[in-house]
């Protein structure tokens, strides 16, 4: 009986640990998903800002409202 009570708490042990790197990539697939949702959703606000910026800056140099000698050289 000896044996078999050795070797209850092995199996144990074994289903623990593999319940402890189960929490770990469900954690690390969690984070994961969140930080490609948040550049996504970041790099198309922070490409819209880009483009009405250039968009801007073209109106106002081709209407002479801003000087080209701005500091803006070629």
């Amino acid at each position: 009986m000896s044996g078999r009570r050795s070797a209850l708490p092995r199996s144990r042990k074994g289903s623990e640990s593999g319940q402890g790197v189960l929490e770990y990539i469900l954690i690390l697939t969690f984070a994961l998903t969140t930080t490609v949702v948040m550049a996504r959703f970041m790099g198309s606000g922070l490409d819209r800002g880009i483009l009405l910026f250039g968009g801007q800056l073209e109106k106002d140099l081709k209407t002479g409202r801003t000087p080209v000698a701005s500091g803006w050289k070629n």
